[in-house]
């Protein structure tokens, strides 16, 4: 009898079977679109807004493209600038049992991006003991997401998406005037293609009682940076290009699905 009795138990939740798995594409209707574009300058730094941030719900697609440049000028310690674009796109999800899921979310990334650093001559004082320079260029498109549980308020962050890049730098460190030099990349840097790339939220316990937001963050852009500390600069410029809104170029919101 007992026996009986755990399989009357189990028997509706065998009958049930597993979870239909569901798939979201566009036309993203009840998402939630927030567009922000920050920049900064300094000294001689530049940028250019060439196309702000967008995100059209019912194509999934969205668009940013930035330039950055600048030059040493002695009358300032600091000649940078940034130019970056960014949207939020939050769309409520469902799931209809109560368990581990799956939440897969693929997105296509086309952009071209490229850089250049000219490095200037660092020289240290015989009055400062430390000092340096700080130069660099940077090109950039990453992103990152996170699972709102709202009715918790509680965040859980999905796999990392490390990007794509094209970064020089040169940084220059005295003791008075004994100087040493270290570099990363290429005087000249690039990338460009498409890029299929997903987060993955795997075996995430969800209930169905609750309400959720999928919070996708993607943002790209230039930054340029020629920086002193007590150290005098000789020279060197710096240049960076970001563009992911024309020529094809795009962050598409393929498809979400839900297991």
């Amino acid at each position: 009898m007992a026996s009986f009795a755990v399989l009357l138990i189990l028997a509706p939740a065998a009958l049930a079977g597993p979870t239909a798995a569901v798939t979201l594409k566009a036309p993203y209707k009840k998402a939630t679109v927030t567009l922000t574009n920050p920049s900064s300058t300094a000294g001689c730094g530049t940028f250019t807004r060439v196309q702000a941030s967008s995100f059209n719900k019912t194509t999934g697609i969205g668009a940013f493209s930035d330039n950055a440049t600048t030059s040493w000028c002695t009358s300032y310690t600091n000649n940078s600038a940034l130019s970056e674009g960014k949207f939020e796109v939050a769309l409520p999800i469902k799931v209809t049992t109560t368990g581990a899921h799956t939440i897969t979310v693929l997105w296509d990334t086309v952009a071209v991006g490229s850089e250049n650093l000219t490095a200037g001559t660092c020289s240290g004082s015989s009055g400062v003991l430390y000092s340096g320079c700080t130069q660099f260029a940077k090109t950039f498109v990453y992103g990152y997401a996170f699972l709102l549980d709202k009715t918790t308020h509680k965040h859980v962050a999905s796999s990392a998406w490390p990007g794509n890049f094209a970064y020089s730098s040169s940084y220059t460190s005295c003791r008075y005037t004994n100087c040493t030099t270290s570099t990363s990349g290429k005087a000249t840097g690039s990338f460009g293609g498409s890029f299929f790339w997903a987060w993955y939220w795997n075996g995430t316990v969800m209930n169905s009682t609750h309400k959720y937001v999928l919070q996708m963050f993607i943002l790209g852009g230039a930054s340029v940076e020629m920086l002193v500390s007590g150290a005098t600069l000789s020279g060197g410029s710096a240049n960076a290009q970001l563009n992911s809104a024309t020529h094809g170029n795009d962050e598409q919101l393929y498809s979400i699905s839900i297991t």
